[in-house]
């Protein structure tokens, strides 16, 4: 019996040839990774990482691109002061 709500309790590991272990950590850990994909806090969290990934794709090609047009207006410059 577990002590709380989604507890799977863990069956004790029995190491099999070839590193198997006992079928009852399978059947528990796939059904963590079940409750994981069907709770919609995980895709909310996920969609926030992509837009925040895109968004500082976006913001690094920016700097880059204003990075290099002022390297050429202070090179413009520095060669019309020279």
């Amino acid at each position: 019996m577990g002590c709380c709500y989604g507890h799977v309790p863990r069956p004790a590991l029995t190491l099999l040839p070839f590193g198997l272990v006992q079928i009852g950590l399978v059947e528990a850990t796939m059904s963590t990774i079940r409750q994981f994909l069907s709770d919609e806090r995980a895709a909310t969290a996920i969609e926030y990482a992509i837009i925040g990934g895109l968004i500082s794709i976006m913001i690094v090609v920016g700097a880059r691109s204003i990075g290099t047009t002022l390297s050429a207006k202070f090179n413009a410059v520095s060669t019309n002061l020279s």
